[in-house]
Parts: C-alpha cells; sequence; structure tokens
C-alpha cells in the first residue's frame, strides 16, 4: 500500500502479557488489523525493500526508508463490508511468507511468497472463477525460472534469468536427407539343372556287344572238288 495511509480508530494492548500491540485502523473503504511488536531494535533499512510502520495514529510505507513503529505480525485487510481481501504476515515492517488476496466475491486472485521483504518463490495468479491463469517463479525479488501462462488451448513458458527474458532458442529446421535411388535387383537366374549321366545307354551297348557273335577266326576247309579243280 505504498503511498497510502489509515486513520487509527481503536488499540488495545497488554505490555506485560503481549509481544506484539493490536490495533485496528479503519477509513472509508477498508478496514486494517495489524500488530506493533512491543520492543523492535533498529533496522538499517535496504533500497530495494517496502517497509510498512506506524506514527501519529496512521500506517505508511515507504521503500527503502521508515519514520515509526514498523509492524511485525499479522497484516489483515478487509473491504467496508467486512470481507477480507489482503492477508499475510511482516516482520521488522518486511513482507513475508505467504501472502494472499481475494476479490469482492471472495475468489482468491493472487498468492505471493516473500522472504526479508523480497519476492521469493512461486507468484501464482487466478481469473475471476479461480482458475489459475500464470505462475512465476522469482529469486530475491526479481524474475528468475519460468513464468507460465494459462489458456484455454495449453501453456506457454517463458524462462527468466536474474530478471532478464532468456530469449527461446529457435530450433533449425533440418532439410531431410536425399534418399539415394533405390537399387534395382535383378531377377535371379534359374538354375539350369544338370541332367544326370545316361548310364544305361552304356549298359545298353555293353549288352548288344555281348549279343554280337564272335568272329570265325578259323579258315574253312576246303572240299574235295576245290582240291580237284587246282590240280
Amino acid at each position: 500500500m505504498l503511498g497510502t495511509s489509515f486513520f487509527l480508530n481503536s488499540f488495545s494492548y497488554d505490555f506485560e502479557k503481549k509481544k506484539n500491540i493490536d490495533i485496528v485502523v479503519t477509513s472509508a473503504d477498508s478496514i486494517v488489523k495489524i500488530q506493533i511488536p512491543v520492543k523492535e531494535k533498529e533496522t538499517k533499512p535496504n533500497n530495494d525493500i517496502i517497509y510498512y510502520w506506524y506514527t501519529n495514529n496512521r500506517i505508511y510505507s515507504n521503500k527503502g526508508g521508515y519514520s515509526g513503529k514498523l509492524l511485525g505480525g499479522y497484516y489483515n485487510v478487509y473491504d467496508k463490508e467486512g470481507r477480507l481481501v489482503c492477508s499475510g504476515t511482516l516482520n521488522k515492517g518486511c513482507r513475508v511468507g505467504e501472502w494472499k488476496y481475494w476479490d469482492k466475491s471472495g475468489m482468491l486472485t493472487k498468492t505471493e511468497t516473500w522472504k526479508k521483504g523480497l519476492l521469493d518463490g512461486w507468484v501464482y495468479q487466478y481469473d475471476n472463477s479461480g482458475i489459475l491463469i500464470q505462475k512465476t517463479e522469482y529469486d530475491d525479488g526479481v524474475k528468475d525460472g519460468k513464468e507460465i501462462t494459462f489458456t484455454s488451448v495449453g501453456s506457454t513458458t517463458v524462462k527468466y534469468k536474474n530478471g532478464k527474458e532468456i530469449p527461446a532458442k529457435v530450433k533449425e529446421v533440418r532439410k531431410p536427407k536425399e534418399k539415394a535411388p533405390a537399387k534395382v535387383k535383378e531377377p535371379k537366374k534359374e538354375k539350369v539343372t544338370k541332367e544326370p549321366k545316361k548310364t544305361e545307354t552304356k549298359k545298353e551297348n555293353s549288352t548288344q556287344k555281348k549279343d554280337i557273335p564272335p568272329k570265325n577266326t578259323e579258315k574253312p576247309k576246303k572240299t574235295n572238288t576245290e582240291q580237284n579243280n587246282k590240280k
């Protein structure tokens, strides 16, 4: 609530029993319930942190400084109808832990995680229906990590490092390698079957030879008539 202030309506405390003073601050459109530590050591302000402090029946917030009692304990804000719109915790004037925010209908709109006055962790944001629409990761008060935005068709992610957006890597579209023409396989040559050796013909020849009668080598004897004629 930087640059705003609230008028003190009433407060009560018991120094002996309580460590914090409970204070209720009212204005035309809101009610703020806060606590102030009874004993608080002086804190050296950090220029990057917003401090919540109280003085002269008012609550102030300044970045990098304060001039009054630093708030410590719960910090709850209500609208004029008494509906809770903001709830968190302060320590030495700094926001710590989980902080939540609601709209007038009571729907959660945002949750934050703080550490020593700086956002540290995830921040979740919701739409009017309570549906998560974005979550962002912080470290030491700056975006560091992923920021995911959800839509009805999907989600997109942006990455950050030390508060700076990391450019998305453009994937190179590789051209498909041209395939070499497929080799046409020649049809396999039909195997020529060798004819079996003719064994029967040899046998036939051998039998034929056996059937031929042997030649008569003996000379025929001369008859008597042939002998008389020679004489």
